[in-house]
């Protein structure tokens, strides 16, 4: 390791090598006058005095190197990362929290309320309910419910079986959809790659698609931008982008105003490839401009992982397999086709069997390295959409 300061290369050493270098020192002085040489040793009293300053001196330099480093964003300090953040104008991405409607059924005896704050377990976690509703006799409700903890918690339909506590005249509890996917605060190697790659304006589609993103009760969005003056773009589906416009699908619900803020704070790309719904942008002269979205509809994904089976296996490796292929669906976004390489890079640490191969596929018939996605769909996971294969 070495760093350059006021222009001259240092070259930093261990405790060691400025003790023996002191040493070094002393003991040619000790031959000019005829005396014998002192050994490094830790019986040596003066050796150890040596080690403690060579030690001060290499702490010094570590701390010299960080100071020379701190604004170079490829060998700062993780700490420095999180001070250059807002030098370069952004920050971290925040986290945000599954959704998941839960169909309550109450029973024709009387209605059921359900308090806000009811617990429905799932997987360690819990789904609460957002407020209080009533459930009239005989019928079924959908209560939106959020997950107790941040992060990318999923809950397959039907997931949800029942609520913490008994509520009266409550028949059955259940989820008829797939959660809305949360996410989790960006790592400091996040925010690190996105500096390196300059990806950190608060303006353009990168920041768009961030500012979407971010918001609690989306678990994916993009935006495709048709970037020609003349010719339109034509995604997957199809769906037409006239030229130097804009389209936005997301999925998940968000509250009035949210999307269309992220788009105006970020775009001025007009919105004319359609959308299903609309939001409006409020400026601060009044105006209201429409936004134009649409939510995507679940594409099922099927993913075929092989694995050598002359080689041993651990137990369960199956299982184990198919729930970390499912924990990729935060890493799925709408309108992109999934590919092979995505899970071969979410598996590259496992180790309870050899893995030799992965396809995918979104019809179930069609197995390759990559399967495509409308630009209007969404790629849905499931482990009884999983298979392990033994070759």
């Amino acid at each position: 390791m070495s760093f350059t300061v006021a222009g001259q290369t240092w070259i930093p050493k261990t405790a060691a090598e400025y003790a023996q270098t002191e040493l070094d020192y002393i003991n040619t002085g000790r031959a000019s006058r005829g005396e014998s040489a002192l050994v490094a040793s830790t019986d040596n009293a003066i050796w150890l005095e040596l080690l403690a300053a060579g030690s001060l001196q290499q702490a010094y330099d570590e701390e010299l190197g960080q100071a020379s480093n701190s604004f170079s964003p490829s060998l700062c300090v993780d700490d420095q990362v999180l001070n250059l953040l807002p030098i370069v104008g952004t920050k971290l991405i925040e986290a945000t929290f599954s959704i998941v409607d839960i169909s309550v059924t109450a029973k024709a005896a009387g209605d059921a309320i359900i308090p806000a704050g009811t617990l429905a377990p799932y997987a360690g976690i819990n789904f609460v309910t957002n407020a209080l509703t009533t459930v009239p006799a005989g019928t079924t409700v959908a209560i939106p419910s959020t997950a107790s903890a941040s992060g990318p918690y999923t809950c397959p339909v039907g997931g949800i079986t029942k609520f913490s506590e008994t509520i009266t005249n409550v028949l059955t509890v259940t989820n008829l959809t797939f959660s809305t996917t949360g996410n989790l605060t960006e790592t400091t190697t996040g925010a690190r790659r996105r500096i390196i790659t300059g990806d950190t304006r608060q303006w353009g589609i990168n920041a768009c698609i961030r500012a979407l993103r971010a918001i609690n009760g989306l678990s994916a969005a993009n935006v495709f931008f048709n970037p020609s003056a003349t010719d339109n773009l034509v995604l997957p589906g199809p769906i037409t982008i006239a030229p130097r416009c804009a389209y936005i699908v997301v999925k998940g619900t968000a509250y009035t105003g949210e999307i269309a803020n992220a788009y105006y704070d970020t775009m001025s790309a007009p919105l004319n490839a359609g959308g299903a719904h609309t939001d409006y942008y409020v400026t601060q002269s009044g105006q209201l401009i429409p936004v134009l979205y649409d939510t995507a509809t679940n594409v099922n994904t099927y993913v075929r992982v092989y694995y050598e089976n002359s080689n041993a296996t651990t137990a369960g490796f199956d299982t184990n397999l198919k729930q970390l292929v499912v924990n990729g669906q935060s890493g799925l976004y709408p309108g992109v086709e999934v590919t092979s390489q995505y899970f071969s890079e979410l598996l590259a640490g496992f180790t309870l069997c050899t893995i030799t191969g992965i396809t995918v596929s979104t019809d179930n018939v069609t197995f390759a390295r990559t399967a495509p996605v409308n630009g209007n769909q969404f790629p849905i996971l499931d482990t009884a959409r999983v298979s392990v294969i033994g070759e």
